[in-house]
């Protein structure tokens, strides 16, 4: 029994110096070490915050909503059909029944601007086909039946008339003068005489350049009549898919 424990004692002091580890660890300069100062960090665990803050939408902004409320589309004696009408370069839709009958007008409203930059904002509109008194009245004659005289290739124009604006298209056909399609020629406003060239003018978002006065057969200035370039042209196949709606036109400080 003696042995047996002598045996136990001698073993233990191996057994607990089997047991222990040591742990090293670099050093930064500071201390002695090998390694860069400020190398060494060490960070806690990422925490969440107690108030997440939730994402704001954005605001839309309607580009059509009207200055005044009272404005009725619709008003035809005064006062009412005075109240925030478009009366600055003035326009009206044509509504029309389900056969193309002609209905009633719908008058702008004057849009509400709060944009310091923009000098001038109002709608105009290509007016969808319709009958009135038995007749039909087109606004885009570029309606796709247009011919041009056999074996000729001059390419002419159509266009697609606004109230306040319109846009001209080439006609292209082949040696028989018959359609091939159409392209964009230009763009045109009615302005007052004032204005000036040195603004910058936008249809349908879209900026027309170039701004000048447009000319008769005999090269006399037609006042208020401009013609324009517009950067990114508007094809007659936009024209056809927006009849009937309207579309704003800015003049924007230069």
């Amino acid at each position: 029994m003696k042995f047996t424990l002598l045996a136990v004692a001698l073993a233990l002091p191996c057994f607990a110096q089997a047991a222990t580890y040591s742990f090293k660890m670099p050093l930064e300069n500071a201390q002695g070490g090998a390694l860069e100062n400020g190398s060494i960090v060490f960070k806690n665990s990422p925490t969440t915050p107690t108030n997440p803050v939730e994402p704001t939408e954005p605001e839309i902004v309607d580009p059509f909503e009207i200055e005044d409320p009272r404005c009725d589309h619709y008003a035809s004696t005064y006062p009412e059909n005075y109240y925030g009408r478009q009366l600055n370069n003035p326009s009206r839709v044509v509504e029309v029944d389900e056969y193309g009958n002609f209905l009633r007008y719908s008058y702008d409203c004057k849009l509400k601007n709060e944009d310091e930059n923009v000098i001038a904002k109002y709608t105009d509109v290509i007016d969808v086909d319709y009958y009135k008194d038995g007749n039909l009245v087109k606004k885009n004659t570029c309606d796709g039946v247009r011919t041009i005289a056999s074996n000729t290739n001059e390419a002419r124009t159509c266009e697609a008339l606004g109230n306040n604006s319109y846009f001209s298209y080439k006609i292209n056909t082949d040696s028989d003068g018959k359609l091939i399609n159409y392209t964009y020629n230009k763009a045109s406003l009615f302005l007052p005489p004032t204005a000036d060239p040195a603004n910058r003018y936008f249809i349908k978002g879209i900026e027309c350049l170039n701004i000048r006065q447009k000319k008769n057969v005999v090269g006399m200035a037609l006042q208020g009549h401009y013609d324009c370039d517009l950067v990114t042209p508007i094809t007659i196949e936009e024209i056809v898919r927006d009849l009937g709606k309207r579309y704003i036109i800015e003049i924007r400080k230069s």
